[in-house]
C-alpha cells in the first residue's frame, strides 16, 4: 500500500485486533489499522477473525479507512470437487466408480426417505419422552420410515457440571430413552439414530470439537440399538450421495454479540427478526468455510482438529442446531437449517430425494397431553 495514499483500494484479509480496541486487516505480509467507522456491510456477521474484502482508502496516518466490507464468495461444491481432482476430503476411503453408481441410483429410488433431525432433546423433561413417542410413532406408521434419526443435545435442561449434577440419573435418563426408541422395532431395524452431543452435555469443558457423549451414560442404548453411531460434535454423515455437517452451537446469538457492524436488511434497516439473523449466519458460516469463525477468547477449539469445523467444500446440508427458533436458508448450493428446540416440540426432517427441508412441530394436543 506505499504510495496509494488517497486512492480507493480492495484487500483482503483478516479482521485482527492487536491491540485492545484497535482492529487491524491482516494477511501474512503485515497489517493495517482498520476504521469502520460508517462502513457500509453485505450480508453476514462480521466479527473479528473473519476473512473479508474491504474497500476503502489508506490516510495520511497510515490507518485504512473503509468504506465497505464483503466477505469471500462461496465456491460451488461442483466446483470445488472439480479442483480438488478426487481427493477425498469427506473422510472415508474413496469409493469406486460402481460403488458411486449404485449409491446414485439408490438415492433416485428413495423418493420418500428423510432424516429427522431433534435437538435439546432434554430427557430430565417427562414432556419430552411424550413427545418422543408422538414423533416416533408418526413415523414408523409410514410406508418408508426415516433411514435416519439424529438425536442432538443439550440433552439437559441444565448444564452438566460437576458441583451439581447427577451423573447416576444421567445413565438413567438414557436408559428412558432406550426404553422409548424398544416400542418401535419397526425404526430400530431400519432406521439409524445417531447422537450429538451438545455443549451442556458431559464432557470436557467448552471446547470444540466436542467428543461423543461417554459411554457410560449410553450403555443400555448401545445395547438396544449396536448400529448407533456416538459422533462427535460437530460431525459430517453422507446421506447416498450427500454430504451433511451436523454442529450444535448457540452460534447465532454468539456471533450476532460479537459483530463489529450491526447485520443490516435489504432496507438498510438493523436486522431484528431471528429468521433474517439465521440467513445472515448462514451466509456467513458458508463464505468462512468455517462453523465458527470466532476469536480463541470467545470460542475454545482443539488447534490440531480446527480442520473438523471446515466447510469445504460446501456441504449440501448444514444443520446448525441452535437454542434460537427454527428456520431454513439455502445460499447458493447449501440447505442450512436450524431444527429449533425439541424442548418446545420443534424439529426438522429433510427430505433427500428433493433436498428440501421441513420444519415440523409436535401437534399442540400431544404436546398438552404431555
Amino acid at each position: 500500500m506505499l504510495g496509494c495514499t488517497g486512492q480507493t483500494r480492495f484487500l483482503l484479509g483478516c479482521i485482527s485486533q492487536l491491540q485492545d480496541g484497535t482492529f487491524y486487516l491482516e494477511d501474512m505480509t503485515g497489517s493495517l489499522q482498520l476504521d469502520l467507522t460508517g462502513c457500509q456491510t453485505s450480508s453476514g456477521l462480521y466479527t473479528e477473525n473473519c476473512i473479508v474484502i474491504a474497500e476503502g482508502e489508506l490516510d495520511h496516518r497510515g490507518i485504512f479507512k473503509a468504506m465497505a466490507l464483503g466477505m469471500p464468495p462461496v465456491e460451488s461444491r461442483e466446483d470445488s470437487l472439480a479442483a480438488t481432482k478426487g481427493l477425498q476430503i469427506f473422510g472415508e476411503d474413496t469409493l469406486k466408480a460402481t460403488d458411486w453408481m449404485a449409491i446414485e441410483q439408490a438415492e433416485q429410488e428413495a423418493q420418500a426417505d428423510r432424516m429427522v433431525v431433534l435437538s435439546d432433546v432434554w430427557l430430565d423433561k417427562p414432556s419430552t419422552l411424550d413427545h418422543l413417542h408422538t414423533v416416533f410413532a408418526g413415523f414408523d406408521g409410514l410406508d418408508t420410515v426415516p433411514s435416519a434419526f439424529v438425536l442432538i443435545g443439550n440433552f439437559q435442561s441444565q448444564p452438566a457440571t460437576t458441583a451439581s449434577t447427577d451423573y447416576t440419573l444421567i445413565r438413567e435418563q438414557f436408559k428412558s430413552l432406550a426404553n422409548v426408541i424398544s416400542r418401535y422395532q419397526r425404526l430400530q431395524d431400519e432406521s439409524k439414530f445417531i447422537f450429538v452431543p451438545g455443549p451442556g452435555d458431559p464432557g470436557p469443558g467448552n471446547v470444540l470439537p466436542r467428543p461423543a457423549l461417554p459411554a457410560y451414560f449410553t450403555s443400555d442404548l448401545r445395547q438396544l440399538l449396536p448400529t448407533a453411531v456416538f459422533a462427535s460434535n460437530p460431525c459430517r454423515i453422507r446421506m447416498y450421495t450427500q454430504e451433511v455437517v451436523l454442529f450444535r452451537s448457540d452460534l447465532q446469538n454468539h456471533m450476532r454479540r460479537l459483530c463489529l457492524i450491526p447485520p443490516k436488511g435489504t432496507t438498510g434497516q438493523p436486522v431484528s427478526s431471528a429468521a433474517a439473523l439465521f440467513e445472515h449466519l448462514c451466509m456467513t458460516v458458508l463464505q468462512q468455510s468455517h462453523l465458527c469463525p470466532v476469536p480463541l477468547e470467545n470460542q475454545s477449539v482443539y488447534w490440531q482438529y480446527d480442520h473438523a469445523l471446515h466447510l469445504y467444500p460446501a456441504p449440501d446440508l448444514v444443520v446448525l442446531a441452535d437454542s434460537a427458533a427454527s428456520a431454513q436458508f439455502t445460499f447458493k448450493d447449501s440447505a442450512c437449517v436450524n431444527p429449533g428446540s425439541f424442548s418446545k416440540g420443534a424439529f426438522a426432517a429433510y427430505n433427500v430425494y428433493e433436498r428440501e427441508v421441513e420444519l415440523s412441530e409436535v401437534p399442540d394436543d400431544a404436546m398438552e397431553s404431555g
